[in-house]
């Protein structure tokens, strides 16, 4: 909106706020009333303190920036005593937490619009959101005499002026004004009554990203300070400047300076009944939950509950100074010092064989979905700090166990942990509570394999933190930012024999640790980037000695509540336990093995154990490995994924090969195959039609959720992978390993293509390379980029089906050969526990074998129309490339024919041989179990009768149609 565009009001009122600007002065204690009345008291601008400007700071302008604002600049701030609504009665909440924010620029620049601090607008509609996208409130002048400020908003313009919002309008005192306009908005009827006659209402719009801050000669200044010790507000922010002459910034950008100073803050003795505290009291959790219903018999079960109290006594401080416009920090200084300290009880009642994360790799999950926490602080597009307090549970288990007990423990810092940033601002301390205490164990404990090896073992991390984020870097989606942690992990371990040939619980604390990182730079050398072992490491205690188990018949427990491993299944029967007498197998393979995790694509056998032993803290990266990264459900809802085409063979003196990108396009995906329903109206939920059959590996295009499968796939009926990362390698090299187990390996007699000739070539826009001679118009695209397209995508996936998610990851593991269906670490454990859950397991996991195949027969005239339009691809490529190159013999479409008919018989191959050794394997275990008056003997003639049947056809149904 223009000057001219306003009313009346509005351009009289801008020519008196220029003239205005001619008489202010510097700040000073000039003694005189226009300081309200007030002598010796600092006061902004000038004499005549405007209407909407409160005449006083809290602390002098020259104690807050490091160089000093320019003496018209406009301050305003905006000081929050936080505290946390208290949890226990009689409390009361903290007064010393606070949370200072103040900006000061130009008048141009920074507006003052809070009606409290003098402004004689009046809001009517209130904030929506607090995210950055813009939203609009509305406002009336209240005062259209000469003394009226309405129009202060409109001094130098409103676009892109920082504004002091109403106290009581949104989320946060500061934002950024997009633009004013004339609104039809009604006027209440209160408001009616006092406001000037004809006054109109106008509708504001603004936002909280502060990258839209208007750009002026003098930049805009911003200080933040966040502590919880009234001393800190005294001691840093209300502190005298050093003289300006020796330092010109505030206090130094030397940490040692600072270290003195919050040293001295940090040393102070505190109240801890005071204190600002994050706590969680009294809390009930179900780690783990299996009633062992498909067991039978009071076996296979398990139920864990965790109870206890948790808290964290903190100290922090924080200043950040530096410009909003242009955003910079000038300095940034922080620490956060933690007393953490969890009491808590573990309950145990369980009976089958424990196998917990793939043969000892671990399980971890958080203890709270939502971590504890309290005292946060935010100013919406400017900075967060967000302190939190939760537990990493890390499980690991293997073996046969009969328990029925509880362990009391404590867990938490011995010491307080520091932790600060930059490095210098003080020193990395702290320690590990070890305090085991006396009768901690109560119940029985019997396992069957009295060995030194860990039966159960439960961790857990308690771990505190503190998150900064700055915003407006860069972007306004992107933030700096830094994770301030301190953790004490703790285990509760269970150990075949503790040293007496009896089993026993051992309460271990371990190792403390703590660290600062960033992400982003919020300053440069802000962080060390190590994590500080801190304190000593504690001894382990024997707490029970076991060796007698829980009264017979066991009762399995009630089980009430969803597990925080719900999702799992940890226990499975005893080797020792019944037969019901019926072999029943399941779709859902991850339930016996979870590793079986993989979205599509890539199929790749990424499982792998933890590199360091469950018991010590695990990264984010270790946490999120396996989590999936998934799209939103739609027509592109399948991710692009990029692969690379590597020179083969490598070079023979060892130089890492070279490689160009191939890239995979988008697919339609998700809502449980609704979004491939969409777009190709097929309607299919390809799945095991008989699941509970063992020895049925038959496919159904219309199978049943909750009967058939619980999550679908869409599924490539070629996967994506293989032809960059084998059928390249066969371009060049002209051979392919057929995986007959006696080294068979198909070589072509066709002419190769050298890798320079993939890349330069079928790698890129035949734009690039074709002639004008030869092709007057050549197509766009690249011959590789046509076949990433063949195989299946957002903008064609007629032949693309939906499938079971386990079918869905077997194939890939299966059809690429890149993994093998089940590991040998899983299949292992199987073997060494026989029972009748392991058997179904064991079998669920060799049908479903039979199934992929079975499935991928079923789609044979889907394959077909992907290998046409692949061809189709190819032979463009080759008329193109031969009429370009006439004396070049090489073409890519009868390579890429040898190529798949070779690949379909490694993939026979690989399956065939897989089954048949898993089948001796069972076959070796079962044999034994089978003697006349063995207790499995039932069990053991099922399974043997059950392997010859399978066995018989392997050459007849794991082949391709």
């Amino acid at each position: 909106m223009t000057t001219s565009a306003l009313p009346q009001m509005f351009r009289s009122d801008l020519i008196q706020k220029a003239a205005r600007t001619d008489s202010m002065v510097q700040s000073g204690d000039t003694g005189n009333y226009c300081a309200g009345g007030f002598s010796s008291r600092q006061k902004p601008l000038c004499c005549n303190t405007p209407d909407n400007l409160n005449p006083f700071l809290p602390v002098p302008l020259e104690n807050l920036f490091p160089t000093l604002p320019p003496t018209t600049d406009i301050p305003a701030f905006d000081k929050q005593t936080l505290s946390q609504t208290p949890s226990l009665v009689g409390e009361n909440p903290n007064p010393n937490a606070f949370f200072f924010v103040v900006i000061d620029g130009p008048p141009g620049s920074v507006k003052n619009l809070n009606k409290r601090d003098g402004s004689h607008l009046e809001f009517l509609s209130p904030a929506v959101h607090q995210g950055q996208a813009a939203q609009t409130t509305h406002f009336i002048c209240m005062n259209d005499s000469d003394e009226s400020n309405c129009d202060d908003l409109h001094f130098e313009g409103a676009e892109g002026s920082v504004i002091r919002m109403p106290d009581d309008l949104g989320f946060a005192q500061w934002a950024v004004a997009h633009s004013v306009t004339v609104s039809n908005y009604t006027t209440p009827g209160h408001i009616a009554k006092r406001a000037p006659p004809r006054a109109r209402i106008y509708e504001l719009t603004y936002s909280y990203d502060f990258s839209k801050v208007k750009r002026a000669d003098d930049p805009v200044y911003m200080r933040v300070d966040y502590a919880t010790s009234n001393k800190y507000y005294t001691d840093v922010v209300e502190a005298a400047h050093q003289k300006r002459a020796l330092h010109p910034r505030f206090w130094s950008k030397i940490s040692s300076i600072w270290k003195t100073i919050t040293q001295n803050i940090r040393s102070q003795t505190y109240d801890s009944t005071t204190q600002p505290t994050i706590k969680k009291d009294n809390f009930n959790v179900l780690p783990y939950g299996d009633d062992g219903a498909d067991c039978g018999d009071g076996d296979g079960f398990l139920k864990m509950n965790l109870a206890g109290s948790m808290r964290n006594i903190m100290r922090f401080g924080f200043t950040l100074v530096g410009t909003v416009q242009p955003f910079a920090l000038e300095e940034a200084f922080g620490y956060f010092d933690s007393d953490i300290y969890m009491s808590g009880q573990l309950s145990f009642d369980g009976k089958g064989v424990l196998n917990i994360g793939n043969n000892g790799g671990g399980a971890t999950r958080k203890l709270f979905s939502s971590p504890v926490s309290g005292f946060q602080a935010s100013h919406p597009g400017i900075v967060s700090f967000s302190p939190e307090l939760n537990a990493d549970i890390s499980l690991v288990g293997k073996g046969g166990i009969d328990g029925k007990f509880s362990v009391n423990f404590e867990a938490g810092s011995s010491k307080t942990m520091t932790t600060n940033a930059p490095p210098g601002l003080g020193t990395f301390d702290g320690g590990t509570l070890n305090n085991a205490l006396k009768d901690a164990v109560d119940g029985y404990l019997s396992v069957d394999d009295p060995t030194f090896n860990t039966i159960f073992a439960m961790n857990m991390n308690l771990e505190t933190k503190m998150g900064l984020k700055v915003f407006g870097y860069e972007s306004t989606t992107l933030e700096a930012g830094a994770t301030f942690t301190a953790r004490t992990p703790h285990a509760i371990r269970i150990v075949g024999d503790g040293g007496t040939g009896k089993p026993a619980v051992i309460d271990a604390p371990q190792g403390a640790s703590s660290e600062v990182f960033q992400s982003g730079t919020i300053l440069s050398g802000w962080d060390d980037g190590t994590t500080h072992v801190i304190g000593s490491q504690p001894s382990p205690l024997e707490v029970f000695t076991g060796g007698v188990a829980p009264p017979t018949p066991r009762k399995v427990p009630d089980i009430k509540g969803y597990a925080i491993f719900g999702d799992k299944d940890f226990m499975t029967c005893g080797s020792k336990g019944s037969y019901s007498g019926e072999l029943v197998c399941t779709y859902l393979l991850i339930n016996n093995d979870s590793s079986l995790i993989e979205p599509d694509p890539p199929y790749r056998l990424r499982s792998r154990a933890f590199r360091r032993e469950f018991l010590e803290p695990l990264s984010k990266a270790e946490h999120e490995y396996h989590a999936l990264q998934k799209r939103a459900p739609g027509p592109s809802g399948g991710s692009a994924n990029t692969y690379y085409i590597y020179e083969y063979p490598p070079p023979a003196n060892g130089a890492t090969p070279r490689g160009f990108r191939y890239d995979t396009p988008t697919y339609p995906a998700g809502n449980n195959g609704a979004a491939l329903d969409a777009e190709n109206g097929r309607n299919e939920r390809y799945a095991l039609a008989v699941p509970n059959d063992c020895e049925d590996g038959s496919i159904t295009a219309n199978g049943v959720q909750g009967t058939n499968w619980n999550d679908v796939d869409a599924e490539h009926p070629e996967d994506r992978s293989i032809f960059p990362n084998h059928a390249a390698n066969f371009f060049q090299g002209g051979d392919l390993d057929l995986a007959d187990g006696n080294g068979g390996t198909f070589r072509t007699n066709l002419p190769l293509f050298t890798f320079d000739q993939l890349l330069t070539f079928a790698g890129n826009d035949y734009r690039t390379w074709v002639p004008a001679n030869v092709e007057a118009n050549p197509p766009p695209g690249s011959a590789f980029g046509d076949v990433a397209e063949a195989h299946g995508s957002t903008a064609d996936s007629r032949y693309m089906s939906n499938l079971e998610r386990n079918l869905n990851i077997l194939k890939g593991r299966m059809y690429t050969t890149e993994g093998l269906p089940t590991s040998n670490d899983q299949f292992d454990f199987w073997l060494a526990n026989p029972g009748q859950g392991t058997a179904e397991a064991a079998f669920s996991a060799l049908s479903a074998v039979f199934g992929v195949f079975n499935y991928i027969n079923a789609i044979r005239l889907d394959r077909a129309g992907v290998e046409a339009a692949i061809q189709t691809a190819l032979q463009q490529f080759d008329d193109l490339y031969g009429r370009t190159f006439p004396n070049r013999p090489e073409r890519l479409a009868p390579l890429r024919v040898q190529f798949r008919a070779a690949w379909l018989r490694r993939v026979t191959n690989f399956a065939q041989r897989y089954v048949q050794q898993r089948l001796t394997q069972l076959r070796n275990v079962y044999q034994p179990l089978a003697a006349p008056n063995s207790p499995q003997l039932q069990l053991a003639n099922d399974v043997l009768a059950a392997i010859t049947r399978m066995e018989a056809k392997i050459t007849t149904d794991l082949v391709f149609q």
